[in-house]
């Protein structure tokens, strides 16, 4: 009789089993505790702030889970949604956990990051760097089709990327073939393109081949006003001093276009005034307005109207103290005076509603003398997430209600 069916064979076959299912058990059990130990550490990473807090929990919690081998997906997925500075921690744990970990095992992991859409931007461009691992060939392969991509810093290097395979302007002026190819596709890189420096570029070639392209317009820029002031900014008392127009506007989202306000200076009355622009940046110059005016605030105001409702951005740029409102409600603030002004200089979240949309500035100038310190300006914008200008239009001539 064979032995798996004596007593005694039956009970070796069920002790074998039962240490099997207990050894299973203690498996899962050790895995679940694994998971919950490295839960606890990278919350430990995620409250770490900007400035040093946290930092000491931190550092013990990321030897843990590197030393643990911490799943590379766990962290690469709560980095996406981490401040910048516990960001910055969890993209170098994967760091370590990755060159730790067998390579088809990171490898696959990395494409399924890098294969997801939905995904964080920076993290899934940290994924196509590890897996083209300086490799010039594979990371323009990673980077083929996706002049799309929802994730800007991949999306602006493979457009980079089909500039360099498309026709040169040189040879598309000798050759009528190759200057259509090269027109379609430059055409098409412009509707991809969405960091104002590759805008400008790809609009740079295409008014090289002929094509001159409204750039006012590609960006969205607001480009009609009403200006009214100064106000008095002098000892920079302005930024929070609420004037008239600011008062009228937080009770009623609209300014009353018609009679003065009380202005700088003693008996100095000040009402709204038309500005527009054509310019390409769609930047305001309010010194000529104001006579180059200093220690001085300036509110600006504008209707627009929007094809929907929309949850979007407003994007502006000023080098002055400035505060925005978009539909009666606060946007941002920034009080810093004389940093530069660029495209997309600050970015706030906000809705439009459908139909008409107000919006207003506040803009403060102080009395520093220096050449640097003399610009007294700014341009605005909405658009959606990824920076593409929503179609927003306004009335030509008077926008104040």
């Amino acid at each position: 009789m064979p032995a798996s069916t004596t007593r005694f064979g039956w009970l070796h076959q069920t002790s074998h089993f039962t240490a099997l299912a207990m050894l299973a058990c203690l498996s899962l059990a050790a895995t679940g505790q694994g998971r919950a130990r490295a839960q606890e550490g990278i919350d430990a990473i995620l409250k770490i702030q900007r400035g040093g807090g946290g930092v000491a929990a931190a550092h013990a919690a990321a030897e843990k889970l590197i030393a643990s081998g911490s799943g590379l997906e766990s962290l690469l997925g709560k980095a996406g949604s981490a401040n910048p500075v516990a960001k910055n921690w969890l993209l170098s744990i994967a760091q370590a956990v990755a060159d730790r970990q067998p390579a088809g095992t990171t490898q696959a992991a990395l494409e399924r990051i890098l294969a997801n859409q939905a995904a964080d931007g920076e993290v899934r461009y940290w994924a196509l760097d590890r897996l083209a691992a300086g490799n010039t060939e594979l990371r323009e392969k990673l980077l083929d089709g996706r002049t799309e991509d929802s994730s800007l810093d991949i999306r602006f290097e493979a457009i980079q990327l089909v500039m360099k395979k498309l026709p040169s302007v040189e040879s598309a002026k000798a050759d009528e073939a190759l200057k259509q190819k090269a027109l379609v596709g430059y055409q098409q890189l412009l509707k991809a393109a969405r960091q104002h420096v590759q805008v400008n570029a790809v609009a740079d070639v295409l008014k090289e081949l002929g094509v001159e392209v409204n750039r006012r317009q590609q960006f969205g820029f607001i480009s009609n006003w009403q200006v009214v002031g100064p106000f008095d900014n002098r000892k920079e008392v302005g930024f929070d001093t609420v004037y008239k127009p600011e008062d009228e506007y937080a009770r009623s989202n609209k300014v009353t276009e018609k009679g003065t306000y009380p202005g700088k200076g003693e008996n100095s009355q000040v009402g709204w005034q038309p500005v527009s622009t054509d310019k390409p940046d769609g930047s305001i110059d309010l010194n000529p307005v104001f006579l180059n005016e200093k220690g001085a605030v300036v509110y600006a105001f504008t209707t627009i109207d929007s094809p929907a409702d929309l949850d979007c951005q407003v994007r502006f740029g000023s080098p002055n103290a400035n505060k925005i409102w978009v539909n009666g409600k606060p946007a941002n603030v920034n009080n810093v005076y004389h940093t530069g002004s660029q495209i997309d200089q600050y970015v706030a979240p906000t809705q439009l509603k459908r139909g008409a949309n107000t919006v207003l500035l506040k803009l403060c100038q102080n009395e520093q003398t220096e050449a640097w310190a003399q610009d007294f300006s700014f341009m605005v914008r909405f658009t959606d997430e990824t920076g593409l200008a929503i179609p927003v239009t306004q009335a030509v001539g008077n926008p104040a209600q």
